[in-house]
């Protein structure tokens, strides 16, 4: 059986049919192949036009398509075209909820041929089965996400989470459920970022080092580290950093941790191509710099460019888990002059502190091996989360020192509950 044929074969009769439409109308749906002549779609019509010996006959290529893609593409057509029975149309309702738990039940039901109320029953079966996630988001067909009703694993936690957003509708007599679970989602937000304890000088570590030598760097624990944050440099001699960066995240981030890279866009892809030696790309995030001054001209590129992106890697075995969804995209004050004070390429105080929120929580362990005058020090330890910072200029470590010290707190003063 050929592996992109993914349903299951035509009965006699129904190739019978199909055989008979042949002779009579030709072959009205084309066949599709990919780049390399595979069959992507048309076993069936392939195998009656090789025996009715037709040579001329409708087909589309689909280049450029990964092999989950071409599978993909494949149930898709088929699904379609074909009359499923009730047990086809169950294992591929489920199987399309499992591949893609977010797309809301509309998409999953035009997809499959089923109505809206089908999937959305057999979603809550297999979420309450455990066989399925329970997601706490929608994508709709216009492409936006929205909040979705969650239900629990068990009929006393679906009693129980009624009751709670019934009750809380009713202290603050509002009557949009929907509403009510958003707010229960943002406040457990805060309650993840809640800063408990103020960070103390034994939870921050500065060095005089290089990157180049974090093999040696034994003084970080392996797989210590929550979230590995830095502006590398931009320059051409510059890129071969990024080997360093990929090597010392593979070995120090936890798992679930991220590797955020700020870099040029101008060796961007070597940069991805380095990186990816040791960790596994996930997506871009966009720093916008508005304002004329913040503009970086490229004319040998006829670009004015107005952003900067920070490269987001995990480990290569890894699969991210977040507790909620972010926008990629970050807007640096157009004012920058504090950071740029304190070092020519200081960053933006609030873009760092931005990240460092949505990529750890309380009391993670932050690392910049590129700590500057210590931007990413300051985000940190602001929002409560442990620091290591490491410069190759002794000046930078210095004037880091002085800028972390009025931050932290005596061991006795630590517990708080003020950010």
């Amino acid at each position: 059986m050929d592996k992109y044929q993914v349903m299951r074969d035509l009965t006699e009769s129904e190739m019978n049919e199909l055989r008979e439409s042949i002779k009579s109308h030709g072959v009205l749906a084309p066949l599709a192949f990919d780049e390399d002549g595979n069959l992507l779609d048309g076993h069936h019509r392939k195998a009656i036009i090789d025996e009715l010996g037709i040579k001329d006959y409708p087909r589309t290529i689909h280049a450029g398509l990964s092999e989950p893609e071409k599978l993909e593409f494949a149930r898709t057509v088929n699904v379609t075209r074909r009359q499923l029975t009730p047990d086809e149309k169950r294992e591929e309702t489920a199987r399309s909820l499992l591949c893609n738990p977010n797309l809301s039940d509309g998409i999953i039901a035009n997809k499959v041929g089923v109505t809206q109320p089908y999937v959305s029953n057999l979603r809550k079966k297999m979420e309450k089965s455990g066989e399925l996630i329970i997601v706490m988001s929608s994508i709709g067909a216009d492409g936006k996400t929205r909040p979705r009703p969650v239900y629990a694993n068990t009929d006393k936690q679906q009693r129980a989470a009624t009751a709670e957003v019934i009750g809380r509708m009713n202290a603050k007599d509002t009557r949009s459920t929907r509403k009510e679970q958003q707010r229960m989602r943002l406040e457990e937000k805060a309650a993840r970022q809640k800063i408990t304890k103020k960070i103390t000088p034994k939870d921050v570590i500065l060095k005089v080092d290089d990157i180049r030598n974090n093999v040696d760097w034994d003084w970080i624990e392996p797989e210590s580290v929550n979230l590995l944050l830095c502006d590398m440099p931009y320059d051409e001699e510059s890129v071969t950093l990024a080997t360093d960066i990929g090597s010392l995240a593979q070995r120090v981030l936890k798992e679930g941790g991220a590797c955020l890279v700020m870099c040029g866009l101008f060796y961007l892809p070597e940069v991805i191509d380095k990186l990816s030696l040791y960790m596994k790309y996930h997506w871009l995030h966009c720093v916008l710099t508005p304002g004329a001054a913040s503009k970086t001209t490229m004319m040998h590129k006829q670009v004015s460019n107005g952003w900067k992106p920070v490269l987001w890697f995990v480990r290569p075995d890894d699969e991210v888990k977040a507790n909620d969804l972010y926008a990629d995209v970050f807007e640096s004050p157009q004012d920058k002059s504090e950071d740029k004070k304190l070092h020519p390429h200081g960053q933006s105080l609030e873009v760092f502190s931005e990240l460092i929120l949505r990529h750890s929580l309380p009391y993670d362990v932050v690392l910049d091996p590129f700590n500057g005058s210590g931007t990413t020090g300051e985000a940190a330890v602001r929002l409560g989360r442990q620091y290591i910072g490491v410069d190759i200029d002794p000046e930078c470590i210095r004037i880091t020192e002085e800028r972390l010290a009025p931050l932290l707190v005596s061991d006795e003063n630590s517990d708080t509950t003020t950010p």
